[in-house]
């Protein structure tokens, strides 16, 4: 059985979407190998729905987590001050300095077949890098978000070039670069063109079987659901005008319900004007409740960041909302929500069709906005079990 050492900042129990999707990778996949796991431990909130029988069948001496505590007020102050620093590439490299000295002194004189890192948090690809050389092992190179081009980062021109160094440097040290999208895959196969066939794609997927039947709506309002918060680029002036601009009959049969909401959305939200019984902000939830409160849906919805090229992002989130087989309305500029969502039947606007939007969301207070009954061929390519298969091929015959 090979000996696999898997590395991620984020698993579970903590409620990140990156321990959600790669915890649902690993937990698929921790039977077919020797498995070990290289992972962060932090004061964070813990959900004890996400997979709690991960760990269950790895010994305790095969797991290793390397404490990281957050300081947001320092953090904030070095990514102002001192931006090189915070960007080179990002604040968790400290944490990957010190994962590679922990895993060198508990896994010392173990030799791995492979060593497989998740990022995000970028500098894992340096440690992924470092592993590989210290185990001398081919690793494979997991990427939910871009490094150089990544738009969310703000890198400024000298930063960037800085981390298009170390983006080159490492992607090419990997025996394989797995994305999260064929635009990412294609991306970066323009970009690297002599890397081409090392690289590939899995999309995110969703866990068949977990979810609940739907909870019957006995209220005369039908419920749209955005589970998330609006956050970064991620804008809810589309929405709000559309729900504005709905006639009051409509407003009156529907809620429009943000599961999970910060501080800065409820006050967006509270600003907007709205009647008070249209919006309705809940706190967050588990992970196992996120997903009951998507299958009782009357309709959700997806909104990404506006991008004004290169949409290459597969929300996660969007994995869950296929699974849950309730009708999805999105926005989104051109990419892989865009492609996937009209593939299944549904529509992703634009960001500036405000008027389409009205009338979707008028369809779902009427009634006329139904799921679409989703067949075992367009449900498969976002299952966790065919993408964990898909990254056991990968595993076994690179």
């Amino acid at each position: 059985m090979k000996k696999v050492l898997f590395v991620s900042y984020a698993l579970p129990p903590y409620l990140y979407p990156q321990s959600i999707q790669i915890g649902r990778l690993i937990d698929q996949l921790k039977s077919q190998y020797d498995t070990y796991i290289l992972t962060a431990e932090e004061d964070v909130a813990h959900d004890p729905t996400l997979y709690p029988d991960f760990y269950a069948s790895i010994g305790a001496d095969k797991v290793l987590r390397v404490p990281y505590r957050k300081h947001r007020h320092l953090a904030r102050l070095q990514t102002m001050l001192l931006p090189l620093s915070a960007q080179r590439p990002d604040l968790q490299r400290n944490w990957a300095d010190r994962a590679y000295a922990a895993s060198i002194e508990k896994f010392s004189g173990i030799r791995f077949d492979w060593v497989v890192t998740f990022s995000f948090p970028l500098s894992l690809n340096l440690l992924g890098e470092r592993l590989k050389q210290q185990y001398k092992c081919p690793w494979i190179a997991h990427q939910s978000d871009p490094w150089a081009d990544n738009p969310f980062m703000n890198f400024g021109p000298l930063a960037r070039r800085i981390n298009l160094g170390m983006e080159q440097t490492c992607f090419r040290q990997a025996a394989r670069l797995v994305f999260t999208s064929p635009e990412a895959a294609d991306f970066y196969k323009v970009k690297y063109p002599d890397l081409a066939e090392r690289i590939s794609w899995i999309n995110h997927s969703f866990p068949e079987g977990a979810y609940p039947e739907p909870v019957e709506n006995n209220t005369d309002k039908k419920v749209i659901r955005y589970i998330g918060s609006f956050y970064g680029e991620r804008t809810a002036k589309p929405l709000l005008g559309a729900l504005k601009n709905l006639s009051p009959e409509r407003q009156k049969k529907l809620c429009f319900e943000v599961v999970g909401a910060g501080l800065k959305t409820r006050l967006m939200l509270h600003q907007a004007g709205l009647p008070a019984d249209l919006i309705r902000c809940v706190d967050r939830v588990s992970y196992g409740e996120s997903l009951s409160l998507m299958r009782s849906s009357d309709a959700l919805l997806v909104i990404d960041a506006p991008l004004e090229r290169d949409n290459i992002f597969f929300p996660s989130k969007l994995a869950d909302y296929i699974g849950a087989q309730r009708p999805i309305i999105g926005l989104s500029s051109p990419g892989p929500t865009s492609r996937i969502l009209k593939s299944l039947g549904y529509e992703c606007l634009g960001f500036d069709d405000e008027e389409r939007l009205g009338v979707l969301l008028g369809q779902v207070a009427d009634g006329n906005y139904p799921a679409r009954n989703l067949g075992e061929d367009q449900l498969q390519p976002y299952t966790a079990s065919r993408n964990a298969d898909l990254l056991r091929g990968i595993i076994d015959h690179a």
